[in-house]
């Protein structure tokens, strides 16, 4: 039996729970974890309206405060393009559908060959690695890295493949609502071996409403 690959990946939020947190709403939480309710510090109580000390009805923080910051969303998927070839010199996947300026594409590549080499669409630096790990049980490479896709992007995408083999797979992810500058959290990939049972897949993730991403290889 060949080695199963297990890669998981977390996105971090484009907003106050990012690595990237940047200057926080007035009257906001005082750190990116410590209140994500939105609920008022000291500093935003209720005024008074000097009628005994009832706060007046325009100063309680609602639904509707503008000092009250959204509560972050977990990254949504938008959808997958898939390629399964043998022996091809490289993959050709559209963007998935429903793919708009600003989303993240994730792409996961499995190929047979240790040795083998991956090459991206677009100029140089527009993919990001996140992780190429070279599974020694199966004889093959597995890569992951990500994008955030602008109208000036290449249709289709083409991704070369160095030495054309047997096996050769690739799946393209597009998410919303992810940090474009610090898209991607904790990440681990595990090679299994001679076993039906797969795991445990080692992962703590570091921020609430992550998204965890989970492909397996056999």
């Amino acid at each position: 039996m060949c080695a199963l690959a297990l890669a998981v990946a977390s996105f971090d939020l484009g907003c106050s729970l990012s690595f990237d947190t940047g200057a926080l709403p007035d009257g906001g939480p005082g750190g990116p974890l410590q209140n994500d309710a939105g609920t008022p510090d000291n500093g935003s109580a209720p005024g008074n309206d000097g009628d005994g000390g009832n706060p007046d009805a325009g100063s309680r923080p609602d639904a509707g405060d503008s000092n009250s910051p959204a509560k972050p969303q977990p990254p949504q998927f938008i959808g997958m393009s898939t390629d399964s070839e043998s022996d091809a010199t490289g993959f050709v996947v559209s963007k998935p559908t429903g793919t708009l300026p600003g989303d993240l594409l994730l792409v996961s590549i499995y190929v047979t060959d240790q040795q083998n080499v991956i090459t991206f669409p677009g100029m140089a630096g527009d993919w990001h690695p996140i992780d190429t790990h070279v599974l020694t049980k199966c004889q093959a490479t597995t890569v992951w890295a990500y994008h955030v896709y602008s109208n000036s992007d290449p249709s289709p995408y083409y991704f070369g493949i160095q030495y054309a083999r047997f096996v050769e797979s690739l799946a393209l992810m597009a998410y919303r609502g992810v940090d474009s500058k610090n898209p991607i959290g904790q990440h681990v990939l595990t090679e299994f071996s001679a076993t039906l049972s797969y795991g445990p897949v080692l992962l703590t993730t570091d921020q609430a409403n992550e998204t965890l991403v989970l492909m397996s290889v056999n």
